[in-house]
């Protein structure tokens, strides 16, 4: 059992030990994955006085990775974070309370672009040794679905679900004879029918900047939520 008193102090995560990354459907048939290679986070733990805990987040938006230069390149863009406009997402906790043995319930402001939610994560701790310098480290991790819709990362999601029809299978009144013994008998015109209507999603026309999501290789979600995870190293001094 890992003693929470140890746990108390403020820690510093350690970015290279400390990953933060993210899930969406594509396309609805596969999933992309990918992650934040900037990260900075303090964390205050206060066992005796849990109000007094707090902690902070902070995601370099250009820093996204998704192993795909032009999906990378897209999600740095106006379509979706804005990098320019709006280089980090931050979290800053506003309520930390102990739930279970080493699982810890963070509730707090998540600010992506211009929109901030208030979202509560489960966090858990998974470990508290002595480095080989005799730095104290600990281990937390966590996860959360978001529907990135809240945040404003409305780029190819259908407004209202596609509809469309499947074409009706046409049937033809011509008969061929039964037996060469009777008569044949003349076959009737074809009955002729209206082309059933098929209604299809409208596309954004291509243009050089603006490229189809084939050439561009852009995360569609379409309603699926993004589904964010996160595994963190924090140093720092224990105050017990």
């Amino acid at each position: 059992m890992i003693d929470l008193e140890k746990v108390n102090g403020d820690w510093e995560f350690d970015p290279t030990h400390t990953r933060i990354g993210f899930s969406a459907k594509h396309a609805m048939v596969t999933t992309v994955r990918g992650a934040f290679n900037e990260i900075s986070g303090h964390l205050h733990v206060d066992t005796e006085h849990p109000d007094e805990s707090w902690a902070k987040v902070v995601m370099q938006t250009g820093s996204v990775d998704t192993r795909v230069q032009q999906r990378d390149d897209h999600l740095r863009s106006a379509d979706f974070f804005d990098a320019e406009k709006w280089p980090e997402i931050t979290f800053v906790s506003t309520h930390i309370e102990e739930v279970d043995d080493r699982a810890f319930s963070v509730t707090g402001d998540l600010t992506i672009r211009d929109v901030t939610k208030q979202v509560m994560i489960p966090l858990a701790l998974i470990g508290l040794e002595t480095g080989a310098y005799g730095e104290l480290r600990a281990g937390f991790e966590g996860s959360r679905r978001l529907n990135r819709r809240d945040f404003g990362l409305e780029w190819n999601t259908p407004s209202t679900p596609a509809a469309c029809s499947s074409p009706r299978r046409s049937r033809s009144s011509s008969r061929s004879p039964r037996s060469r013994s009777r008569p044949l008998r003349t076959a009737p015109a074809p009955r002729t029918t209206t082309p059933p209507r098929v209604r299809t999603l409208p596309t954004a026309p291509a243009s050089p900047d603006r490229p189809g999501h084939a050439e561009r290789g852009e995360i569609r979600s379409d309603h699926r939520p993004l589904c964010f995870s996160g595994q963190c190293t924090a140093t720092g001094s224990s105050s017990a």
